[in-house]
């Protein structure tokens, strides 16, 4: 998942806020970026926002949160089609 715009930015920052539970990204070398807590959040909002984006993959711990990430990146992905 790549994030193309600052409007992006702040939809998909917003919807971090509305999870309850632990949601992640993780690198191909293995490596966990936390991205409720809001230190790594930077780092790992960066990482979407860079040329290797498509590289990471997003993870939540919580079903209801797994809904969240899932709508959103299904409406993302029809609008930039």
């Amino acid at each position: 998942m790549k994030i193309r715009s600052m409007r992006e930015l702040a939809t998909f920052n917003e919807m971090l806020n509305r999870c309850c539970g632990q949601v992640w990204l993780e690198a191909p070398n293995g490596e966990r970026i936390d991205l409720k807590e809001e230190s790594a959040r930077t780092r790992g909002l960066s990482a979407l926002l860079g040329e290797r984006a498509e590289e990471y993959e997003i993870y939540a711990r919580r079903r209801e949160d797994e809904v969240l990430l899932l709508d959103y990146i299904c409406t993302w992905e029809r609008k930039t089609a």
